[in-house]
């Protein structure tokens, strides 16, 4: 029999990395909030602002326009980061988007309920009678409706849920891989809130559901809805323990 002429087949080319270039301005902008989260902890600290706000409510007021400044100056970096350095992630099939929604109700009642127990649990061993060390600013601004709902549960929300589920859970998965990107994001996410240092543990389990839910889901929506009720009702949950 004639020998059958060998096909002519052209290899793939290999693929490339991802570039770095994108993730390091992605944690550079990570930086520059952290920074700003600082400086906010250290002006909390030495104006002692929840026990002055406490019995003032112009400093309320004006502890709330400081508030708007530091979370615009946040904004303003995850601006410019998205401008820099955006790059959406692969969206999942209708069917993944559709179950994730459906799921998402006892979810957060999930995270809710640990989130609660967690702190009432910190209260528990080792509080003087009073609540663990948390958030000042949400503290204070749980007097003023839609003052707390503007900072404590809009902007975070968004800004937040831009930042560490979009642009760096994005950048992440392209170097990590979906699991590890998740958990990292994570765990950044949870150590950027520095009024809540005992909090951070529940808060980096959080912030892997939150970062499930956005890929899952294919988009923002569900994680900045999730984020934003998160927040309400912790606010809501401190006003009505006065």
């Amino acid at each position: 029999m004639p020998r059958l002429a060998t096909p002519l087949v052209i290899a793939p080319p290999p693929a490339r990395p991802a570039a770095l270039g994108p993730l390091i301005v992605v944690l550079v902008a990570y930086a520059g909030m952290m920074s700003v989260s600082f400086g906010q902890a250290v002006y909390g600290l030495l104006l002692n602002t929840d026990r002055i706000a406490a019995q003032d409510g112009g400093v309320r007021r004006e502890l709330f326009y400081d508030t708007l400044v530091v979370e615009g100056v946040d904004a303003v970096i995850v601006a410019v980061a998205l401008l820099v350095a955006s790059r959406p992630l692969r969206r999942s099939a209708a069917g993944h988007r559709l179950s994730t929604w459906l799921l998402s109700g006892p979810g957060f009642a999930v995270a809710v309920g640990v989130n609660f127990g967690y702190h009432a649990l910190l209260t528990y061993l080792f509080a003087d009678g009073t609540e663990p060390a948390d958030d000042s600013t949400k503290e204070l601004l749980t007097r003023d409706g839609w003052r707390t709902v503007l900072t404590v549960c809009v902007q975070p929300a968004v800004v937040e849920e831009l930042f560490f589920r979009f642009l760096l859970l994005g950048h992440l998965r392209h170097h990590l891989g979906l699991h590890a990107s998740v958990w990292l994001s994570s765990v950044l996410f949870g150590m950027a809130h520095l009024g809540n240092i005992p909090g951070w543990p529940v808060l980096v389990l959080i912030g892997v559901g939150l970062g499930y839910a956005r890929v899952l889901s294919g988009g923002l929506a569900l994680p900045i809805v999730l984020h934003f009720c998160h927040n309400l009702v912790v606010c809501l949950a401190s006003e009505f323990d006065r």
